[in-house]
């Protein structure tokens, strides 16, 4: 199995896995398309949006980092990902008298 960590890689995984034909999982961390740095360049946004259209939805295994990232990737691409949240394991803590 393959997995496109976020857009940047998704065409070269998308090749290899078809050449090989391997399993791919898509890593969706973030709207790639909607970054600052993609959106505030027109030509270089349009590029980005059209690999999103053509390579996301051959991925139909993926998950992402929250609810409106996965119902959106849902909306544009048809595809059902997961979320995985990336948080901290929550620790117990007690205090001890001297400590309050």
């Amino acid at each position: 199995v393959a997995c496109a960590i976020d857009l940047d890689t998704i065409a070269p995984v998308l090749l290899a896995t078809r050449w090989r034909n391997k399993k791919r999982v898509y890593d969706a961390h973030e709207l790639f398309t909607e970054m600052k740095e993609v959106v505030t360049r027109p030509f270089i946004h349009q590029c980005w949006l059209a690999i999103e259209r053509w390579a996301v939805p051959h991925f139909p295994q993926g998950y992402t980092v929250n609810t409106f990232i996965s119902q959106e990737l849902q909306r544009r691409h048809g595809v059902h990902y997961s979320v995985i949240r990336n948080l901290p394991v929550k620790k117990e803590q007690r205090l001890t008298a001297n400590e309050y």
